[in-house]
């Protein structure tokens, strides 16, 4: 069952005024019970870099610090911690999650390769078939080349294109690919499909802004895995560990996204104008305005899943005005069929007080000043280069909005990035990724994940 609540961050609105604007929240449940019953069966390609950079050290020989080398994660000869590569790094925590029991029997996985061309290494199999799925993941050593992730996209839909129930592609890559117009016109295929992508960039050299586009069209996730020694070092088994997390973490969540294909219903009256509909929790994301009705990916069961929805609203005279309808229609979890919600109408009351248009809905606040984080840090880097005190203004007054929202995470990797710009004039690789990637990943719940005062001035050492 899909509940659906609607906010609005104002009720009143001034009469006789023109374009004022509205943001609408839009908060999804689904019953849990789904998935401690009959979940839908999770089908999956896991589409991986195997150009020739993936062989290279998880840390580059440069990045070997005294305190690394003294703690004893690092061999002679200039190699990487424990002498693994990128790649061995990545196959251990594919063989360990497919041996995960998140899976059952009935769920699909696929694996697909992709340097110079694209090659499907292993056809869809069950899950539960580990020395398959192990095989296939061994089998990737043997390739290298150029990076074509255009092709490699294109060959995991002709995969998922047969599957039915909840599908997902996880991508994993750890450089800029050759062919960008075709993987962004996967991305857009894998949208009208609706089948959401998991992105995981391994290092530092891959390209942020390009890899969340891609996976912003689609309401996925990107994460960053294994950073450089700058940003942390490696400490014993952390390479490993961090990616076996993410990939642990992202499959227990893919499968528990038991609601899948919300599609969004919107009528608005004359005149009301839509201008953004944006996800804002638990991932950040656009909705793409081009495709209707509009996409909205899929829910996960026990959680909220919420947007926001901007809109312009024409001038009025007093009293109520029917500013839109609203309703949804999605695939029921365990059935073979499309649900749809009760239509929800959005009214406004236009008056002549200015001190009840001053009234605010704090939650639909909260995800209004999240969203915020993400286009003030946009702007901070794109202010480095030419005004590094502007970008240090501007990140400090993104910092002053996580510590309100009580988003810890961002606190810090902020915090971070201010004495990072202080101390040298630039940010390090490593923190810019954190700043991108984590503003559309490490969003907070409303009325959640709160911390004291004294948890905030050790953050923030204010």
């Amino acid at each position: 069952m899909l509940d659906v609540k609607i906010k609005l961050h104002r009720h009143y609105l001034l009469a006789d005024a023109p374009n004022q604007k509205l943001f609408v929240l839009l908060e999804i449940s689904s019953d849990k019970k789904c998935i401690d019953s009959e979940r839908q069966e999770f089908s999956a390609v896991f589409a991986v870099d195997t150009s020739g950079s993936m062989r290279e050290p998880a840390v580059k020989p440069e990045d070997i610090t005294v305190a690394n080398t003294a703690a004893g994660n690092f061999k002679r000869g200039g190699k990487a911690a424990y002498g693994k590569t990128k790649m061995d790094i990545l196959k251990d925590a594919l063989i360990d999650l497919y041996g995960s029991p998140i899976l059952k029997r009935g769920d699909r996985l696929s694996l697909v390769k992709f340097d110079d061309t694209a090659r499907v290494l292993l056809p869809f199999t069950d899950a539960t078939d580990k020395k398959a799925l192990t095989e296939a993941v061994n089998s990737l050593e043997k390739y290298s080349g150029g990076t074509n992730m255009g092709a490699g996209m294109k060959t995991a839909l002709e995969l998922l294109g047969n599957e039915k129930g909840n599908t997902r592609m996880f991508l994993f890559t750890d450089g800029n690919t050759i062919d960008e117009d075709l993987a962004l016109e996967m991305s857009e295929e894998f949208a009208r499909n609706k089948i959401p992508i998991t992105a995981i960039g391994i290092g530092n050299d891959w390209n942020t802004d390009f890899i969340a586009l891609l996976v912003g069209r689609t309401h996925g996730k990107i994460f960053h895995a294994l950073a450089d020694a700058e940003n942390g070092g490696y400490p014993s088994d952390v390479n490993t560990g961090e990616l076996k997390s993410i990939l642990m973490s992202e499959l227990k969540h893919s499968v528990n996204e038991t609601v899948t294909n919300i599609v969004l219903n919107i009528s608005p009256a004359r005149e009301v104008k839509i201008d953004r509909i944006s996800r804002v929790y638990p991932v950040q994301s656009e909705v793409d305005l081009s495709l209707k009705p509009f996409f909205l990916g899929n829910a996960e069961a026990g959680d909220i899943t919420v947007f926001l929805i901007e809109m312009t609203v024409p001038e009025h005279k007093p009293g109520k005005m029917r500013l839109s309808q609203v309703s949804l229609t999605h695939d029921v979890c365990g059935a073979s069929y499309r649900g749809e919600t009760p239509i929800i109408e959005v009214t406004v009351e236009f008056g002549n007080n200015e001190g009840s248009v001053s009234s605010t809905n704090k939650e639909v606040m909260h995800y209004m000043q999240q969203r915020n984080i993400d286009s003030m840090i946009d702007k901070a880097v794109g202010e480095v280069r030419n005004n590094a005190n502007k970008a240090v203004e501007i990140l400090k007054a993104a910092m002053r909005t996580a510590v309100i929202l009580n988003n810890a995470s961002m606190t810090r990797v902020l915090d971070k990035a201010v004495k990072e710009l202080q101390d040298g004039k630039t940010i390090n690789e490593g923190t810019l990724k954190a700043l991108k990637v984590g503003a559309k990943t490490h969003t907070v719940r409303f009325g959640k994940d709160i911390f004291t005062d004294e948890e905030i001035k050790k953050i923030t050492g204010a």
